[in-house]
């Protein structure tokens, strides 16, 4: 079944929105990982479902394309009203998109909630083996993390 000009339509208006209007008619395997992962990226947002799950959406991205593709999904939830589903591991960027977040270590949840109920020194611990300290900057929370002090030498 071919695309019809509501689908062209669409898939033009998502690619536009994402900066990918160039790469329209190139190879997928012309284009660099972080082009191709925004390529996926529109391909699930052209399906127009209810529900997008999405594992690591900024791995292959710079700084940029990262706080701008998190910021374009956030805005999918709110104008649209789309569920997004994120796998991300890094955690200063999932308490500054997300509305709730859920911690998995070894198949168990260990916090889930607000960024700020689910992520504590704590839960870091627990599920990272890892201490953390938690601060705001320009209204964006920041997370640092550090290597636990080993107990009884090196």
């Amino acid at each position: 079944m071919s695309p019809g000009a509501r689908d062209i339509a669409l898939v033009e208006e998502v690619l536009e929105k994402l900066n990918l209007s160039s790469l329209a008619f190139r190879s997928l395997d012309a284009l660099s990982g972080g082009e191709r992962q925004r390529v996926m990226l529109a391909r699930a947002l052209s399906q127009q479902t209810p529900l997008i799950v999405l594992d690591e959406p900024t791995s292959a991205l710079d700084i940029g394309n990262q706080l701008f593709t998190l910021r374009f999904l956030a805005d999918q939830v709110r104008e649209r009203g789309v569920g997004i589903l994120i796998a991300i591991h890094d955690l200063a960027l999932a308490a500054r998109f997300s509305n709730r977040i859920a911690l998995l270590h070894r198949g168990q949840l260990i916090a889930e909630g607000p960024w700020q109920d689910a992520l504590t020194q704590e839960t870091i611990r627990a599920t990272y083996g890892v201490d953390a300290e938690f601060g705001e900057l320009n209204g964006a929370p920041v997370i640092a993390l550090f290597e636990m002090e080993r107990q009884g030498g090196a």
